[in-house]
């Protein structure tokens, strides 16, 4: 597959269309645990505009994640819009879109950071495989989703371990009557 190059020719008078295969593994995104089961498309309408192209495009791809709960794999599609102005002019850039110098004789636009900016800002900061995901068990690491574990320890965070032992010599009777009032139940009476 090649790379996500747009070839454009010098000065064309019509807008035109280019469906461009993407190749996740082109994209260098192993640093953000993204893989790509499929390959995607980028459709990508240039459309000539004063002394450049303006490129409105459609990125769709399908990514794999793991759970940041339980590592599980966890798929994704990503459809994202983009719009680029690419000017032969270098005192352009006064649009609210993304703006590329392009000098006159270049003819070739690499999509490639765009792309893979796009794919980054869609995924999420923590997916899941589902939102009730219980994740894996901090004792002996089984995936708690499938296999209901037989740990019945919590570790104690070791920045905590102070207070357990002021829990530990607590009286438990009083314990209670501080934390849901008296114990005991009060006879009341009838007025009469």
């Amino acid at each position: 597959m090649q790379p996500l190059v747009l070839d454009i020719p010098g000065t064309p008078k019509n807008p035109f269309t280019l469906t461009i295969p993407v190749d996740g593994a082109l994209l260098d995104l192993s640093d953000a645990e993204v893989r790509f089961p499929t390959p995607g498309t980028a459709r990508v309408d240039v459309e000539p505009v004063n002394e450049g192209f303006l490129l409105t495009g459609l990125l769709e791809i399908r990514v794999q994640l793991d759970c940041s709960r339980c590592l599980a794999p966890v798929m994704r599609d990503v459809s994202e819009g983009f719009r680029i102005v690419l000017s032969r002019d270098p005192a352009g850039g006064d649009t609210d879109d993304d703006w590329v110098f392009l000098a006159k004789d270049e003819r070739l636009f690499d999509l490639a950071p765009i792309v893979r900016d796009l794919i980054l800002v869609a995924l999420p900061a923590k997916p899941l495989c589902s939102d009730s995901c219980m994740g894996l068990c901090p004792e002996c690491g089984s995936d708690r989703n499938r296999v209901q574990c037989r740990c019945t320890s919590i570790p104690v965070d070791p920045r905590w371990a102070a207070l357990q032992s002021l829990r530990a010599h607590e009286d438990p009777p009083e314990r209670e009557e501080a934390i849901h009032g008296t114990t005991e139940e009060k006879d009341i009476e009838e007025p009469a």
